[in-house]
């Protein structure tokens, strides 16, 4: 789903959540991954045509119905982490989305390219993978501090 105005929507599990309750945040990186750098840098250099894509190498927006997805907001790791702690979570962690839709050959590269983007993680402390993952944790309210979350029982 795409969010046109994302930090509002998140007041909604904000409301659903228990004080200590689990919010995970899955969104493609399409800003800071490495494929999407790489991109910018091939079509820079002429070495590739720019296609359905805009200056910032994010795709087009089409209504046509030819593309199966569409994002109206865009994160890096950083502003996601941001958003989420800004809006009453603490992140537990943030880290790579392996998403493994393939098979095959296909998902053999896919997981080698998860595993090189999991070193570059481990090493540098970036994510350059293609989505971004964050679990984070409903702070307690008010006078709730240091409380364990407690589910209200039906009579």
């Amino acid at each position: 789903m795409g969010l046109k105005f994302p930090a509002p929507r998140l007041k909604l599990p904000d409301r659903l959540l228990n004080p200590g309750g689990v919010l995970v945040v899955a969104v493609p990186n399409e800003v800071a991954s490495l494929r999407a750098v790489l991109r910018r840098i091939l079509v820079k250099g002429n070495l590739k045509k720019p296609g359905d894509r805009g200056a910032l190498g994010l795709p087009r927006i089409r209504l046509d119905g030819s593309i199966g997805e569409i994002h109206l907001s865009h994160f890096t790791p950083k502003v996601l982490r941001h958003l989420v702690s800004s809006t009453g979570f603490s992140i537990l962690t943030s880290t790579l989305d392996p998403y493994y839709v393939r098979s095959g050959l296909a998902r053999v590269r896919a997981e080698l390219y998860y595993m090189f983007c999991l070193s570059l993680r481990g090493l540098f402390g970036i994510n350059v993978y293609d989505a971004i993952l964050v679990i984070a944790r409903k702070k307690p309210s008010g006078g709730d501090e240091g409380q364990e979350a407690r589910v209200p029982r039906r009579t």
